[in-house]
C-alpha cells in the first residue's frame, strides 16, 4: 500500500483553489491500495498499541495518524474512483466553509486490504475503515455535497461483519447526502457531535 495524496493546508484560512492545496479527480480517475486515498490533513507515522476488537487483542504496529493540524485542502472528485483504500476521502479539521464537493463517485472494496499491518482480531486482514470521513468541518449553506455516489463491499463473504466498515462517518460536520447507494457496508452514514 501507498500513503495516497495529502493535502497539506492552514486551517484558518479561506478555501479557494490559489490559498489551500487541492485536488480535482474525474471519471477518468482511479485511486487505489492507498492507506488515505486523499488526506486533506497531514499524517504521520507513529508506533501505538491498539485493541483492535471486542475480545480485547492488543498489536503493537507502526499506523498513520492524522495531526488534526493542517485540515482546508480542497476536495472536489465528479465521476471519480476509489477502490480498496483503508480510508478513500478524509477532510479534516477547517474553520472556514469547506467547499470540497463529491459526486457521482464510485467507492469500492472488492479485495481485502493490502496492508499486512492491518488486521483484526483473529489475524485476517481487515477491509476499509471508512470510505468517506469528516471531521469538524462544515459549509453554509446547507454543509458539503456529497450526492450520486456509490458505496459497495464487494467481498462481505471473507471479511467479518465489524470489518465492512462505514460508507459515510462525520463528527461535528455538516453536509448533505442524497441519492447515495450504501451496499454490504457495517454502517452506510453515521454522524455523532460533541454536544
Amino acid at each position: 500500500m501507498w500513503d495516497g495524496i495529502q493535502l497539506w493546508g492552514n486551517r484558518t484560512t479561506v478555501q479557494t483553489v490559489f490559498d489551500q492545496p487541492n485536488v480535482f479527480i474525474n471519471a477518468n480517475s482511479t485511486i487505489e491500495n492507498a492507506r488515505y486515498g486523499i488526506l486533506a490533513d497531514k499524517a504521520e507515522y507513529v508506533t501505538h498499541e491498539n485493541i483492535i476488537n471486542e475480545y480485547q487483542s492488543r498489536i503493537k504496529d507502526l499506523a498513520m495518524d492524522e495531526t488534526q493540524a493542517y485540515g482546508g485542502g480542497y476536495v472536489y472528485s465528479n465521476g471519480g474512483n476509489f477502490r480498496n483504500n483503508r480510508f478513500s476521502i478524509v477532510l479534516n479539521s477547517f474553520t472556514e466553509n469547506n467547499e470540497s464537493t463529491i459526486l457521482n463517485s464510485y467507492f469500492l472494496l472488492d479485495d481485502q486490504i493490502h496492508d499486512f499491518d492491518v488486521v483484526n482480531g483473529f489475524g485476517n486482514r481487515k477491509g476499509i475503515n471508512t470510505f468517506i470521513k469528516l471531521f469538524d468541518v462544515f459549509r453554509n449553506p446547507g454543509g458539503l455535497i456529497i450526492n450520486g455516489n456509490n458505496f459497495h463491499i464487494l467481498v462481505g463473504n471473507i471479511l467479518e461483519p465489524f470489518d465492512r466498515g462505514k460508507g459515510i462517518g462525520a463528527f461535528n460536520s455538516t453536509f448533505q447526502a442524497c441519492n447515495n447507494i450504501f451496499l454490504n457496508l457495517n454502517f452506510g452514514l453515521i454522524a455523532g457531535a460533541s454536544n
